[in-house]
């Protein structure tokens, strides 16, 4: 009897034992990749369903907290997974005698598992024979012309996602010529492997051209019966007959909603009410009312500083008719607010105190779409600046008109404004013995590019490219030779362009490499730099620019700021707990008084991190720039003291 009790006894603990044997977890604590040429381990890592365990801070922050992250287990079942997540992601990419295989390595003693995928790529498939299906129903020359937006290039690696990038472009141009039912069916692709090549049928759907039959329109709110419905569809931009546009219709939306007329508003063809080839256009939009007053606690990023501040707006919608807006605002500001000495600004505030700065602004604003009864939005804006800065103070007033051109999304060139300002700018510059500087200045300008970015709060991919164009006081030059007055101001022109680009960095869509690169350059044509006022030179450092520095306070050769400016960034951005992100940034540039001034030693580098808090409006962000190198001791941080060196900047919206 004992002998049995004793066999029992074992055999439960027996089963305890190897329970918690059976029960143990490992942590994944790397993920290797052996034969990835064409693939980079980065993209890999983040197809697969496998984790790598994370730093330990992280571990250390999440075991108190719901920041950072918990430990990452191995899990056998989800290599399978991985396996074919990856050979999807190789046939897709041209790879189609792909390989993988698998084999894992465990310590035991330290709980912690490294999993090592072994790749055979294979050879590349390039594109092969394309045959486009489905558009019979389209008539030349349209089809001819739509099926421009696919084309593949024989010598080019296959690839699925530029075929489903064509044929959204092709779907594009069918939905914007009046094939309101346009949509990409399917592709079926021909692996052709003894040839290493992919021929391709692509299939679309067009289904019926259609035109616009009828605008019919649905108001309601406070406000709906103070506006006409002529009104509303003569700025809808549309007229019976014409054919159905997808994208005229969202760039209309867009001006209906930027009246500030409507609180919220939809602009939509009905598919279900179509009769032969006729569509109505259904608006549909809440009306609030007309007059607003509101005050306004204000904060933003203007002049590379931090600035916060109060103000106060009122808005008359509709304003004399045309759906016209008239703003009217006042507002006051602080810059540079975590730098200001508050504990001395009633006994010893003047204008010569450099340790408060900031600005007091006036504007009346009046904003009229449809002008001329063309896609052109206008405004025409009034107003007077007092800016308090560390060198100088400004006063400045004057009035300028800005034509901006609504142009189609699909075009290479897809926002264009041109203006003209006229402004008095009065200069006192308290470091050269209180010289006051009068600038009478008539500004002719363009702005000019291309925007292709996916998300203006967090870009994952994309390009900016901007061109602006300035040209000052050639018109009373010119009026003053007719006349035969002399001139006595500075003739110049200005030209800024940016250059900004985002690219994902695995397929998680939380880690983002973006870079900047913007240049500019002052050069006068009649008289010298001095003439030019400094809110038109160029100033580097801040939050916007060269976050090692303060505010326009990096060491360039002038102190009304430089006729050239260079100033660029190398930026990584993590983003996680959907809210929260993190970045690290590497920054360069200057600004010299010409660009014959320029030199490579005066070339100022930082880096450092930041912190993001993501909200529905923009990011919220802390950054830390280091002095990498300093133009004016030309050093390297090597061998300085690290703190003096450090400068903490804060920030609304992605510094680029």
């Amino acid at each position: 009897m004992k002998y049995f009790i004793f066999i029992i006894l074992y055999c439960i603990l027996f089963s305890f034992s190897a329970s918690a044997q059976k029960g143990r977890q490992f942590e994944l604590e790397s993920i290797v990749f052996d034969g990835n040429k064409g693939v980079s381990t980065g993209t890999l890592k983040g197809i697969i369903n496998s984790q790598e365990t994370p730093w330990w801070f992280w571990k250390f922050l999440n075991s108190f907290s719901s920041f950072g992250n918990p430990p990452s287990y191995f899990d056998s079942s989800t290599v399978p997974v991985d396996l074919e997540a990856m050979k999807e992601y190789y046939e897709a990419n041209g790879y189609f005698k792909t390989k993988i295989s698998y084999k894992f390595d465990v310590d035991t003693s330290a709980g912690r598992v490294i999993l090592k995928y072994l790749i055979n790529e294979g050879p590349v498939s390039k594109y092969g024979e394309l045959n486009v299906r489905g558009l019979r129903r389209v008539p030349e020359p349209l089809r001819t012309e739509v099926l421009k937006g696919i084309k593949v290039d024989s010598s080019s690696r296959f690839s699925q996602q530029k075929i489903l990038s064509d044929a959204a472009n092709v779907t594009s141009d069918l939905t914007n010529s009046g094939y309101m039912e346009a949509r990409y069916d399917s592709a079926l692709v021909l692996k052709d492997t003894l040839h290493d090549r992919a021929d391709l049928d692509v299939f679309f759907y067009s289904g019926e051209q259609y035109r616009i039959d009828s605008i019919l329109i649905t108001k309601t709110g406070e406000g709906a019966n103070l506006v006409e419905d002529n009104l509303i569809k003569k700025l809808s931009g549309f007229v019976p007959g014409e054919l159905y546009n997808s994208d005229k219709i969202k760039r209309k939306q867009s001006t209906l909603f930027r009246t500030s007329i409507f609180t919220s508003l939809s602009l939509a063809a009905s598919i279900r009410d179509t009769v032969g080839d006729k569509v109505p256009l259904k608006i549909i939009g809440n009306i609030g009312p007309l007059n607003e007053l509101s005050p306004e606690f204000i904060v933003n990023n203007q002049q590379n500083a931090f600035n916060v501040g109060l103000g106060a707006t009122y808005i008359k919608k509709n304003f004399l008719g045309e759906a016209r807006k008239l703003t009217l605002n006042s507002s006051f500001g602080v810059s540079d607010i975590f730098r200001a000495d508050f504990r001395h600004l009633g006994r010893r505030y003047s204008f010569r105190d450099t340790t408060l700065l900031g600005y007091i602004d006036t504007r009346a604003v009046i904003e009229q779409p449809n002008l001329f009864g063309k896609d052109i939005y206008g405004t025409l804006e009034n107003y007077l600046t007092i800016q308090k800065l560390h060198t100088l103070n400004t006063t400045i007033y004057g009035s300028k008109l800005t034509f901006e051109f609504q142009i189609p999304s699909y075009t290479f060139v897809n926002f264009f404004n041109a203006y003209y300002n006229i402004e008095q700018v009065n200069e006192l510059y308290i470091t050269l013995h209180d010289s006051l500087y009068r600038s009478l200045l008539s500004i002719i300008g363009f702005n000019i590019g291309r925007n292709t970015t996916n998300d203006n709060l967090f870009p994952t991919a994309g390009y900016n490219i901007s061109v602006l164009l300035e040209e000052a006081n050639s018109l009373p030059y010119l009026i003053g030779k007719l006349i035969k007055n002399e001139f006595t101001g500075t003739l110049f022109y200005k030209i800024t362009w940016v250059n900004t680009y985002y690219t994902l960095l695995g397929t998680k869509k939380n880690l983002v490499f973006a870079t900047k690169l913007k240049l500019g350059d002052i050069q006068p044509w009649l008289n010298s730099f001095e003439g030019i006022p400094n809110i038109r030179t160029f100033y580097a450092g801040g939050s916007n620019s060269l976050r090692g520095w303060r505010s326009n306070q990096l060491p360039g050769l002038d102190i009304k700021g430089g006729g050239f400016l260079l100033d660029g960034s190398f930026e990584l951005r993590y983003r996680f707990l959907k809210d929260f992100g993190t970045a690290f940034f590497l920054d360069y540039g200057n600004e010299w008084l010409n660009y014959t001034y320029f030199r490579y030693k005066d070339v100022a580098t930082d880096v450092g991190f930041g912190l993001r808090y993501y909200t529905s409006v923009a990011p919220f962000r802390l950054d830390f720039g280091m002095k990498l190198y300093n133009p004016e001791d030309r050093r390297y941080i090597f061998g300085k003291n690290f703190w003096p060196n450090v400068e903490v900047n804060f920030g609304i919206g992605e510094a680029f």
